[in-house]
């Protein structure tokens, strides 16, 4: 399958839309690193943080949701260490991708909540990638039209099919397939009793490539 290596984020910033920053996590004993890359440079910050307390608060909120229950406290609190850090360099940040790591690669950044209850999804599509340099080849191998425009090509999108059972819905999927249409130019979004197997069958092929 080949390597990865790693890159400098001179290699990644001039790659970057304006509008677009990555922001990549590392974790620590006791510290989260946030290393923030934007066209015009970069930024990093430095978050105290134990990481038996930071393992407890997402496995408190990953079980919350995954219960249907509240997760509205750790989704705030895990906010504050993790975005409100960097808050003041996301002006003008239309975009964002997320490198995560460790305990954080499980983590759902976009339904993370400020104070005021705005989700970090509500603010700006959120993207992922498994590290920085692999980020910087996908862009390297895709044609990219000018900052602020739509992405070409059009989109199959589907969510939390009819199951039969509420329970076994993915929180926030079809928030996130509806958030796509501030990205693309054309998506075809399918949830609840249109998430079919025919829907995928007759229309996923149309998509130039591109399956959500």
């Amino acid at each position: 399958l080949g390597s990865v290596d790693s890159c400098r984020s001179e290699d990644v910033g001039p790659l970057l839309p304006d509008s677009t920053a990555l922001g990549e996590y590392v974790t620590g004993r006791s510290e989260i690193f946030i290393c923030l890359v934007r066209k015009d440079g970069l930024r990093w910050r430095r978050v105290i943080q134990p990481f038996a307390e930071l393992e407890n608060l997402i496995s408190k909120f990953r079980s919350s949701v995954q219960s249907n229950l509240s997760a509205d406290l750790e989704a705030r609190a895990l906010y504050l260490k993790l975005i409100d850090p960097i808050a003041g360099d996301l002006a003008g940040v239309r975009g964002l991708v997320i490198v995560p790591h460790g305990v954080l690669a499980g983590l759902p950044f976009g339904a993370l909540q400020n104070a005021s209850g705005e989700t970090l999804l509500d603010s700006r599509p959120i993207s992922y990638a498994p590290s920085a340099n692999a980020f910087r080849l996908s862009l390297a191998r895709s044609e990219r039209t000018p900052s602020g425009h739509r992405l070409s090509g059009s989109v199959f999108a589907a969510a939390n099919p009819d199951l039969g059972e509420e329970r076994l819905n993915l929180p926030f999927a079809d928030k996130e397939v509806r958030s796509l249409r501030r990205s693309f130019g054309s998506v075809e979004a399918y949830s609840g009793p249109s998430a079919t197997v025919g829907a995928f069958r007759d229309h996923a092929a149309s998509a130039t490539g591109i399956v959500h």
